[in-house]
């Protein structure tokens, strides 16, 4: 059962149908320990924190993205952090953010979700939020694999 936080459901209304048709009702809104997206009774526990390539960038800035992801990264197996929009560079390397009030490195960028994925995170960009339940309903169904996966299992 994949479970939307009710802060989630709450500002993207559209998310919770979606998400159902793709994984046939096995959809509830409730609270999770961390993410936006969980499913911590899968074989393969998943956790997703979404972010727009914006909030990602501010989360960064104050700090919020550590903790949230820190927290994520203790309580699933298969952490992922979903980025929707992540925009190309202007050729000095910055790339403009809305509500930043100004130009960050991309490098920058890169290089914090590069760490994360050191420490067990794995980052994924959608072109934009239209994407987003699809591509959760993907990553849903890659970790309940183990389950039907018997033919795998070692002889005895």
């Amino acid at each position: 059962m994949l479970t939307i936080s009710h802060d989630e459901a709450r500002k993207n209304p559209r998310f919770e149908p979606a998400l159902s048709a793709l994984l046939g009702g096995q959809v509830k809104v409730g609270v999770l320990r961390s993410g936006d997206f969980g499913a911590p009774d899968l074989p393969i526990s998943l956790g997703v924190e979404r972010k727009s390539f914006p909030n990602l960038v501010s989360s960064m800035m104050n700090g919020e993205l550590d903790e949230q992801m820190t927290r994520l990264c203790e309580t699933y197996a298969f952490p992922v952090l979903l980025i929707e929009g992540l925009p190309a560079p202007a050729a000095d390397g910055k790339v403009r953010v809305w509500g930043a009030g100004r130009a960050v490195r991309y490098s920058w960028v890169l290089a914090t979700l590069a760490a994360w994925f050191g420490r067990g995170a794995f980052s994924l960009a959608v072109e934009h939020v239209g994407a987003t339940p699809a591509t959760i309903a993907a990553l849903y169904r890659l970790c309940e694999k183990p389950r039907h996966r018997e033919s795998f299992a070692p002889k005895r």
